[in-house]
């Protein structure tokens, strides 16, 4: 093992390198030159994690084993479709993975935790508000994404990664 003093003699030979613009899937492991920012934020909505039912938390607050709380089942709601309102209390809306989140609803129940009987739906636990949600802007806020000086992690996560370009050192 060096000292301090010989580490830092060892690095003053050293200078930053240049930055240059590249790709941005060919970003991904590379360090930020300035600032990246987004125009918008990501999520643009709130969505749902997983398949499963959206739901409003409170409809479901006293569910229990011994006294399970039935839901009416409304509309069902597939990715990318506009996702209107969830309705009248003690109502779900089916919906997938990345689905946008009705209004009225503040929390998304796993398929596998509850039990569908036609357009009845079965809880026997509490849903708690905000459970299997993305919300908006989670994974990325507009305007400041990243700081200068970051590892470039968003490369391999871009959908428009082609033609992205930011300047990286």
């Amino acid at each position: 093992m060096i000292t301090l003093d010989e580490a830092l003699q060892r690095l003053q030979g050293f200078a930053p390198l240049g930055a240059e613009s590249v790709p941005l899937r060919d970003a991904l492991g590379r360090v930020t030159a300035s600032a990246i920012e987004s125009p918008v934020d990501l999520p643009l909505g709130d969505q749902s994690a997983m398949d499963g039912y959206a739901l409003r938390s409170a409809d479901t607050a006293t569910a229990s084993r011994d006294a399970p709380v039935e839901l009416r089942l409304g509309h069902e709601l597939h990715t990318g479709q506009p996702p209107g309102e969830l309705g009248e209390p003690n109502t779900a809306v089916r919906i997938g993975t990345g689905g946008w989140l009705p209004a009225g609803a503040d929390a998304i129940v796993a398929q596998e935790d509850a039990t569908r009987s036609g357009q009845r739906l079965t809880l026997s636990a509490p849903v708690l508000a905000g459970r299997h949600l993305r919300r908006r802007g989670e994974t990325l806020r507009r305007v400041a994404c990243g700081a200068r000086g970051r590892a470039a992690r968003i490369a391999h996560t871009s959908p428009n990664s082609k033609t992205h370009k930011t300047k990286l050192a």
